[in-house]
Order: C-alpha cells, then sequence, then structure tokens
C-alpha cells in the first residue's frame, strides 16, 4: 500500500478473516479455560468481535473510495474504527475466561486485569466507530446537499 492509495480489498478481507478465526479459537478455548458463566461470557465477546470483523469486510468490499482525499480518510477511519474495536473485543473476551463460574470472583486474576483493559479499550473502540461513522454520515449530507443544489 503505497503513500495515499487505498487498502487492497484482499488485505481488508484477509485482516477481517483473521478477526473472525481468533474469535473462533476464542470461543473453542473458552470452554477448557473458562467455567460456568465466564464461558459464555468470553464467547459473547467473540461474537461481537467477529460481527464486527464481518462489518470490517463488507464495508471494505463493498465501499470503493477515490484514491485520495478527504473520502478516502473518512473510508480508512471507519475501517481502523472497526478493525480496533473487534480486536480489543477478541482482548475483553480472553480477560473473561478469568472469572468464576458465575462470573463473579476470580479464578486467574492476570486474565481479569487484561479484561480490564479489554474494557477500557472498548469504550476508546467504541467512541471510534461512532465518530467514523458520524464523519461519514456528514460526507454523504454534504454530498446530498450539494446535488440537490446544483439540480
Amino acid at each position: 500500500m503505497q503513500g495515499t492509495a487505498s487498502p487492497s480489498r484482499t488485505t481488508v478481507l484477509e485482516l477481517a478473516a483473521a478477526l473472525i478465526v481468533a474469535a473462533v479459537l476464542l470461543a473453542v478455548a473458552a470452554g477448557p479455560i473458562a467455567v460456568g458463566d465466564a464461558t459464555t461470557h468470553a464467547r459473547e465477546h467473540g461474537t461481537v468481535a467477529a460481527v464486527t470483523a464481518a462489518i470490517l469486510a463488507f464495508v471494505g468490499l463493498t465501499i470503493r473510495p477515490p484514491d485520495s482525499g478527504p473520502v478516502l480518510s473518512v473510508w480508512r477511519a471507519v475501517l481502523v474504527a472497526f478493525a480496533f474495536l473487534a480486536a480489543v473485543q477478541l482482548i475483553e473476551g480472553v480477560g473473561g475466561m478469568g472469572y468464576g463460574p458465575s462470573n463473579e470472583g476470580t479464578r486467574y486474576s492476570w486474565l481479569v486485569t487484561v479484561h480490564l483493559v479489554g474494557v477500557l479499550a472498548t469504550f476508546v473502540g467504541y467512541v471510534a466507530v461512532l465518530v467514523s461513522l458520524l464523519a461519514a454520515g456528514a460526507w454523504l449530507l454534504r454530498r446530498a446537499v450539494g446535488s440537490l443544489r446544483s439540480s
């Protein structure tokens, strides 16, 4: 990928696929590592990560921005935000395996610390997705108003 060129569809698809595979591995690993509700907790974060990665793949594969300019920047921001959110959901899921059988108490304190880091990063991820989608919406609105004025 060069300076202003957009990421290739293959790159976006590979990243989304890697995140989905990691979510599946999280679901598999949750069985022997976590107990009770902590297993479900970890798998739910994996599910959110997989859905977010699927949205990343959809946006990356269906929307083709120009090779430069503000539209490319907004498109990149949306891709980065969704990739980040999927990744931190995986981190939160790994950490969720550290809780006790009823999702309370601690079995593995270091995993619970990982969960806390994931919770904080997830907040940043949701804000990033919101801001990037608002930027995309603002661009679309400006484009729509501009085309109405020229009609």
